[in-house]
């Protein structure tokens, strides 16, 4: 079938040069889940994150998944809001999407999963006792981080900047 601009039955009519034949509202345009937001958007990669999405023409028997992993057991809250709660996944930025009579939409990047926390190596790895120096943290996991110290030897660093979730300046 071509691309129709809204939902809704439809005449199929099948015509020739000699003859012709229709048949009333015998074929049905279906609206497709559509995904505006996932709330929050990131979460441990162990999972476990309870989420909401939000959107529009949800329903209760449509298929979800995030990052690929299917999501069986999520709570059909209205035709416009759904929650599940995460299932483990690798670091990173990954798809949800949901699906509903072959019509699917993807929403990419809409989760992330923040690697655990780690610290792999200091640029630079001395400065004097005065302090003042200016060091970069490389490790994983700091994105997300909402409240943390940064600590040297128990002495607590100010004007810490999170810049990814591998570097904390």
């Amino acid at each position: 079938a071509p691309a129709a601009a809204s939902a809704g039955a439809v005449d199929i009519a099948v015509a020739s040069a000699d003859d012709s034949a229709s048949s009333t509202g015998a074929y049905t345009y279906v609206a497709g889940p559509q995904i505006f937001s996932l709330t929050p958007s990131y979460g441990p990669q162990e999972g476990g994150t309870e989420v909401t999405v939000s959107g529009e023409n949800f329903t209760a028997t449509m298929s979800v998944s995030l990052g690929g992993a299917p999501i069986d057991d999520f709570t059909y809250n209205a035709q416009d809001s759904i929650t599940f709660t995460t299932p483990p996944g690798a670091p990173g930025y990954v798809d949800l999407e949901m699906s509903e009579n072959d019509v699917a939409h993807l929403y990419a990047g809409a989760f992330y999963y923040e690697s655990e926390l780690a610290i792999n190596s200091l640029q630079p790895v001395r400065g004097g006792m005065s302090g003042n120096t200016h060091v970069s943290i490389y490790g994983q996991g700091f994105q997300g981080l909402s409240s943390f110290d940064v600590l040297f030897g128990g002495y607590l660093a100010t004007d810490i900047e999170v810049i990814s979730d591998n570097l904390i300046y």
